[in-house]
């Protein structure tokens, strides 16, 4: 996945956050992590579980982002790093949750093109509605669905994390 400050430019000159997403037919528990994957995901971002939790829903969706070094300042995407979430159908096609907090967050509307997924960032805060970024999201079919990887990512930050008591 590709997240661009405007159209995604073919050199990647206004590349800000690459990374995975991985969208699942079927849904799973959290139990496909570790106890301390687990618990890196309730003490970094807890508030995507509680997104799912408040809607009753069980995750089908993985990703795990990056910033480019010196890009990214200016997008709350990646304000998560990895997690866990769901996708839905939308207006616009599907929507995928990739951060929460309490009075804010960030979506990826995308729509299929070909065999890939293409859209836009949506954001909302407690200053107004949802509204759509000035960033490009291209999210490009490379396979079956394969959540281990993201989980890998996931198990390796709370590997690095500290431990909290």
């Amino acid at each position: 996945m590709s997240i661009c400050g405007g159209a995604c430019a073919t050199d990647g000159s206004n590349l800000l956050v690459t990374g995975l997403l991985v969208l699942t037919p079927e849904t799973f528990t959290l139990e496909r992590l570790s106890d301390a994957g687990q618990r890196h995901l309730r003490e970094r971002d807890p508030w995507l579980l509680v997104a799912l939790s408040e809607s009753d829903r069980e995750p089908n969706a993985c990703f795990a982002l990056e910033r480019r070094p010196g890009q990214g300042a200016s997008t709350l995407a990646s304000t998560a790093p990895a997690g866990i979430t769901d996708w839905r159908s939308s207006e616009r096609g599907i929507a995928v949750l990739l951060w929460a907090s309490p009075d804010a967050g960030y979506a990826a509307e995308l729509r299929p093109d070909g065999r890939n997924l293409v859209g836009s960032g949506f954001t909302w805060d407690m200053s107004g509605g949802y509204r759509q970024t000035p960033e490009s999201i291209v999210a490009t079919y490379v396979g079956p669905p394969d959540l281990d990887r993201c989980i890998r990512v996931i198990e390796d930050e709370a590997a690095r994390s500290p431990v909290r008591n």
